[in-house]
């Protein structure tokens, strides 16, 4: 019994087993009905073995097979299932197959991608790089915060400036005369028609 892989058209990775390696009795792994146009389609050479790809290339609408195969395959269409095996000559026969499990194949994949980075360790290094560095003299022993900032302490008390001190002082007492605005300035006189005009 060896170990293979099937992808399932929706995407699923799946480790199955075959006895004894019939490559026209492939298909049947896949469950399609016969073995026409399913073919080896694609070996990588991945350490010291080969993976080869059988799958079909056409088939009906809403059967596309979803998963992203690594390159040069993945600018390609498949339908149905895909099968997935790994054999140590080039040529695969039933003598030199060999155990593919779903880890390898994983190992097999992100090799083929150029690996995948961890977001969230480039996360963490991205906000490292971006904190500037104080030397420890910098920093209050007390309080946490850089020496000069503008973040008070907690029971540090915080001066606010009152806006009132700055403003006019005006007398408001009653005056025994009560003015009415004017409408011309002291500096200027009227005519007797710009007076009535006013006026009104």
């Amino acid at each position: 019994m060896k170990k293979i892989i099937l992808i399932e058209k929706n995407g699923n990775i799946k480790e199955t087993n075959v006895k004894k390696f019939n490559k026209d009795e492939l298909f049947k792994k896949c469950k399609f009905k016969n073995n026409e146009d399913f073919e080896k389609r694609h070996t990588w050479k991945f350490n010291d073995c080969f993976i080869s790809l059988f799958a079909k290339d056409s088939g009906r609408a809403n059967t596309e097979n979803k998963y992203d195969l690594p390159p040069p395959q993945d600018k390609k269409l498949f339908f149905g299932n895909i099968l997935v095996c790994s054999h140590k000559e080039e040529e695969l026969t039933n003598d030199n197959i060999k155990d593919l499990s779903k880890e390898d194949w994983d190992l097999f994949y992100e090799k083929q991608f150029g690996g995948f980075e961890d977001l969230n360790d480039d996360s963490e290094r991205s906000n490292d790089e971006d904190d500037e560095e104080y030397d420890s003299d910098m920093i209050d022993d007390e309080t946490g915060y850089l020496k000069n900032s503008f973040v008070a302490a907690d029971d540090e008390p915080v001066e606010v400036e009152d806006d009132d001190e700055e403003e006019e002082e005006y007398d408001f007492s009653d005056d025994d005369t009560e003015s009415e605005p004017s409408l011309v300035s002291n500096n200027s006189e009227l005519s007797e028609e710009e007076y009535d005009y006013n006026k009104n």
